[in-house]
Formats: structure tokens, sequence, C-alpha cells
């Protein structure tokens, strides 16, 4: 029982800071109305100047060096 919440401690914590980490990148100022890609992720740029994105989270192919 204690593994496994150990386990949910730390699952939650890393989805936290993840989260925090995303929040930072939002709140980039920006032309109002405009929209861009950060990553995989789709942004709108509110009335006010603040970038709103999705938080999807992004997979990357691996490189033909690490493949090989």
């Amino acid at each position: 029982m204690n593994i496994m919440k150990t386990t949910l401690f730390f699952i939650f914590a890393t989805l936290l800071i993840l989260q925090v980490a995303n929040c930072a990148d939002s709140e980039q100022e920006c032309e109002p109305g405009s929209t861009f890609q950060r990553g995989c992720n789709s942004c709108h740029c509110s009335p006010t100047g603040v970038a709103v994105c999705t938080k999807k989270g992004c997979l990357t192919a691996p490189d033909a060096a690490e493949v090989n």
C-alpha cells in the first residue's frame, strides 16, 4: 500500500510541476488576436495580450542518429 501511495505522490508532483511550467509559458505577452504554434500546440493571443495555448503532450520523432 505504501508503494502505491508513493507512486501516486510522484505522479501527482510531476504533473503539478509540468502544469506550472506550462502556465509560465502561456503568460507570455503577444499581439492581441494573433495565432501561432508552440511545438505541437496551437496558441491564440487574448484581447489583453496574453497567450492561451493548448496543452498537448508533444512527442517528437527520434533523430536518425538515435535510431541507428
